[in-house]
Order: C-alpha cells, then sequence, then structure tokens
C-alpha cells in the first residue's frame, strides 16, 4: 500500500519521538510505501528553524519531501494560510492509497479534498490535536483562524474526508464546537508508543543508568519537554525534595525557559538533581527506560504516553484528557502537597513503585501500543471505530 502523510504545520523532525515519526516509522515496517509531505521548518535542540525545501530519505526509509508554502506577498500570513501551490500534481506523482493528513490548519486540504474526489478508492484521514488550550491566546487570531479559515477548510472538505481522527477528548470538542463537525465521523487515535520487551528495556535500563553513573538500586525521578511555566517546574522540583531521600535521583531534560532558569540553577545545587539538556527521540526513550518515574502535573505532554511505553509510574494531573483515558490506571495529582505525598509513596514502597511501573505498562500495551494505533491508518474505515 502507498500511504501519504502530509504534515504541513507539523514541522517534522527525524528522529523525534512524536506520533506522526512512529507513524510512518510503523507503516514502513509493515511493509508499506511511505512518504511525509512537510513544511520548511523543523526543531534542533528544542528551537524551531527554517531549512530549505527537497527530499530526503528518512532513517526508517520513508521519504520526506518539504515544500514551501505562498506568501501572499506577507510571510507571517503565508504560515497560517498554509497555501501550496500545484500540490495535487505532488499527490498524483505518488499515487497514494492513503492520505494521512495531520491538522485542519492548511488551506491546501481543499486541493488534497478535490485530488481524492477525482480519484475513487483513494481513502483520507484527518487528524487533529489543536484543543482551546493549545490553538492561540490571541483573541483576534482565534477568531480568524479558527472560526472562519480553518473553519471553512473543515467544512468544505468534511464529507470527503474517510475518518477524522482526534487524540483527546478535548480535542473532539473544539472539532465539533468550534468547527461545527459531525462527531459520527471521528474516532480516538491516541498518541502512543513502543511498549518495550523485556530484553529491549532491560538493555536499554542498563546502559542508560551505566552511562549516566547511576546505581541498579537508585529511583529516578523524571521530568521532560519544553520546561517553562506552564509544566509547573519548581513545584515538581520541592515536591521531589521534600520526598526524596538518599537514594533518589531527579533527572530534567529538555529546553529551560529563561523565566524559571535561575529557578533551575538554585534547585541544581541539591546533588539529587541532575539537568541534561534536550535529548533526541532516541535519547529520550532511553533516559524514560533508565527511570522508575515520571512526572508530568503541568500541560499535557506526549512524553507521558512515551514514559508509558518505557514502563514508568506515571505521576499526571488530572485533567479531563487523562482520566477519560486512562482512568484509575495512573496516578494523579494537581497540588504540589499531593504530588510530595505521591512521590513518598513511589520512594519509599517498593510494592506501591512495582506496581505503578506494573499498571503503566499494561495501559501502554492496552491503549497506546502504537503497532495497534497504526493499523487504523491503512485504509480499512471499520477498523478505525475498534
Amino acid at each position: 500500500m502507498r500511504i501519504l502523510h502530509i504534515g504541513l504545520a507539523s514541522h517534522f523532525t527525524d528522529g523525534m519521538a512524536y506520533q506522526d515519526n512512529m507513524l510512518i516509522e510503523q507503516a514502513v515496517k509493515d511493509g508499506h510505501i511511505v512518504r511525509y509531505i512537510a513544511d520548511c521548518a523543523r526543531y534542533e535542540s528544542g528551537i524551531l528553524v527554517e531549512c530549505d525545501p527537497g527530499e530526503t530519505v528518512l532513517e526508517c526509509g520513508a521519504r520526506l519531501t518539504r515544500v514551501r508554502f505562498f506568501s501572499f506577498g506577507v510571510k507571517p500570513l503565508g504560515e497560517r494560510v498554509r497555501h501550496v501551490k500545484h500540490f495535487a500534481e505532488m499527490i498524483a506523482s505518488f499515487r497514494p492509497n492513503v492520505i494521512f493528513v495531520h491538522s485542519f490548519s492548511s488551506v491546501t486540504l481543499l486541493q488534497i479534498a478535490k485530488y481524492v474526489t477525482l480519484h475513487k478508492g483513494t481513502v483520507l484521514y484527518v487528524d487533529s490535536h489543536v484543543d482551546r488550550a493549545n490553538a492561540t491566546d490571541n483573541k483576534i487570531a482565534f477568531v480568524a483562524l479558527h472560526r472562519i479559515l480553518y473553519k471553512y477548510v473543515a467544512r468544505r472538505t468534511e464529507k470527503v474526508i474517510t475518518r477524522i481522527f482526534y487524540v483527546a477528548s478535548t480535542c473532539k470538542s473544539f472539532l465539533t464546537e468550534v468547527y461545527g463537525l459531525d462527531s459520527s465521523n471521528m474516532s480516538l487515535l491516541p498518541l502512543g508508543g513502543y511498549p518495550k520487551s523485556d530484553i529491549e528495556y532491560d538493555e536499554s535500563r542498563k546502559r542508560t543508568r551505566e552511562k549516566l553513573g547511576i546505581s541498579p538500586g537508585s529511583i529516578v525521578v523524571t521530568h521532560t519537554g519544553k520546561i517553562d511555566q506552564t509544566k509547573r517546574m519548581p513545584e515538581i522540583l520541592r515536591a521531589f525534595r521534600s520526598a526524596a531521600n538518599s537514594n533518589s535521583i531527579m533527572l530534567l531534560a529538555g529546553s529551560v525557559s529563561k523565566d524559571i532558569q535561575c529557578e533551575l540553577e538554585d534547585f541544581l545545587h541539591d546533588d539529587r538533581v541532575r539537568f541534561l539538556g534536550w535529548l533526541s527521540g532516541f535519547d529520550l526513550e532511553n533516559l524514560l527506560c533508565a527511570s522508575d518515574v515520571y512526572v508530568q502535573i503541568g500541560t499535557e505532554s506526549a512524553t507521558a504516553q512515551l514514559a508509558l511505553s518505557c514502563r514508568c509510574a506515571t505521576v499526571l494531573q488530572p485533567t479531563e484528557n487523562y482520566t477519560e483515558l486512562f482512568g484509575e490506571m495512573l496516578l494523579y495529582a494537581n497540588k504540589e502537597d499531593e504530588l510530595e505525598e505521591v512521590l513518598k509513596n513511589l520512594l519509599t514502597n517498593e510494592r506501591f513503585l512495582h506496581d505503578s511501573k506494573k499498571k503503566a505498562f499494561e495501559v501502554s500495551k492496552s491503549i497506546l501500543n502504537i503497532r495497534l494505533i497504526a493499523k487504523k491508518t491503512y485504509g480499512n474505515a471499520d477498523e478505525c471505530e475498534r
């Protein structure tokens, strides 16, 4: 099967552990011919940078094509409208059986829908990661983009789309309430990960702990991502410091915003707290395998699903998305004192830690297994509902 992924708002970055990366990697593993068309931007050490248009073959074997947007004479406008000239011809040259568009945030979807209409039998999927929390803080931009432009694109293409996927319940609400789409043609496609086998997990854990100089008996707590005030890093570190003992280690990885840089430096005076900087997707997975506990009580992060696949006891903020998806299978904390109490139990009660890690791994196998999630995107509309 020939599968075309299109992420004109995704800033596709090879080597990351994002959903787009895992879906195309798994599709190649499953024997499909895969191409990804992306915008001319990617992340380097957590910073978004521009890159040139062109083609390359990714490490997984998929072909990546980067395209520029028509600017309309104003570059910021072009980067929001996301119009690519002659896009239908690009699709036709690949002759896909399945087209998977990541986001409604591009007028180019109108060209894609027209192509699908003219080529009967081509399956079109569109997914959305957008909700009211991450859409935009600017009210004028929200109305202009989501209430008008992207809503127009979504409504004009809705009848051509085989299935609309949402990654969380708040994204589904956004699609129905803001874009006015019919929920009957929607399915959940959660962010996933690769559940590690016993051999993979043990080897990665041993190798990474040796590299970081961490003894086998130490309990490692990890917090990662684009670390800013919304991630509540100071609260997490204070809770850790109150709950930790001499056998506990706190590892931080990611990019740190300037507004909390000074606070982080104060915490790094504690020998039990270490900052590792920005990590690739591969190194992040290894770090999580080396860890015992993953904490994310701020805004939601895709790394939470990755942590579950790496068998971390996972402590999350009890948001609507997390509680609806995971129920009572995971640990939750909303306030600093609640997190301190959960960490004390994990760091001092070996059975509680063991059981929490076991539950996390069961969740990753049953709900977040990317091998199963990817199969929902291979062209069988009935399979999407399962």
